[in-house]
């Protein structure tokens, strides 16, 4: 399916309750980064096919697929999709109101960003998504009864979660781990240690889910990092290789260049 976005007229009656402002689908790959701050519209993504990282002020958070990510509309965030698979696919649904953040404090969900196993969910989001892009205002009180609907069903999972398999629980641990603590030198050792299993253990597992394992993975996610920090052209070489856990400048010269062909040096100025 193509990319689309399509977005809503609602009344000033609509607005001043709950209503849906735009909706979306998307699939992204690349080397950006996306920083929003203060976003005018609370924000719904529900991950399709593919996977995600990202950043809620000072919290690191995973996308998997059927897992969904809220943001409220006053928060800084900042997403990029995952370095190992590559892409993303998601959907989309901005929406606002003044009753938007009782409501999701009725249904419990304005403490947390991330959802996991939303399956029940997808449909659902598929519905809203589509039925606004077709007809745009046409149904848009049929589309928030919907919205609703799955909002209700994102409670339910919090109340009862579905049972996870052991690798995909090990999977998200380890993956947000990684990302917390990118900026340190961790090892295998401590991974493992987070996920309380032996190294032994946690390489099998984690290289049976991801066909990767866990420090390739870790070296991918450090020059996705880096490659985010390099576009902002507000850090030097060093000070990039600190922020993505080498303290030393030939060390991480030395695993950018194993991991992507080039030179540091060589990337930044391929940017000018």
């Amino acid at each position: 399916m193509n990319d689309f976005g399509a977005f809503t007229t609602p009344s000033e009656l609509d607005r001043s309750c709950l209503y849906i402002a735009s909706v979306g689908r998307q699939r992204w790959s690349g080397n950006s980064s996306l920083l929003r701050r203060g976003h005018r519209y609370h924000l719904l993504m529900m991950t399709i096919e593919g996977a995600a990282t990202g950043r809620v002020n000072d919290d690191s958070i995973y996308a998997e697929k059927n897992s969904i990510w809220l943001f409220p509309r006053n928060k800084t965030y900042t997403y990029t999709w995952d370095p190992q698979i590559k892409y993303w696919d998601y959907v989309w649904i901005e929406f606002d109101g003044d009753w938007a953040n009782q409501f999701l404090a009725m249904m419990r969900l304005d403490k947390q960003h991330h959802f996991h196993n939303c399956e029940a969910s997808l449909p659902l989001a598929k519905q809203i998504v589509e039925t606004i892009h077709e007809n745009q205002d046409g149904n848009l009180h049929h589309c928030l009864g919907i919205f609703t609907s799955l909002l209700a069903t994102m409670e339910k999972n919090l109340i009862q979660p579905p049972r996870n398999t052991e690798a995909r629980s090990i999977d998200t641990i380890c993956k947000k781990f990684m990302a917390d603590h990118l900026h340190n030198p961790i090892q295998l050792e401590d991974i493992a240690k987070h996920a309380k299993m032996s190294p032994f253990h946690l390489s099998r597992v984690f290289k049976e889910h991801n066909n990767i394992s866990p420090i390739a993975y870790l070296r991918q996610l450090r020059v996705t990092r880096a490659k985010a920090l390099f576009a902002r052209h507000d850090m030097n070489i060093s000070e990039i290789g600190q922020a993505v856990g080498y303290p030393v400048l030939q060390h991480f010269s030395r695993m950018f260049k194993a991991e992507t062909g080039i030179t540091p040096r060589a990337y930044l100025k391929s940017l000018d």
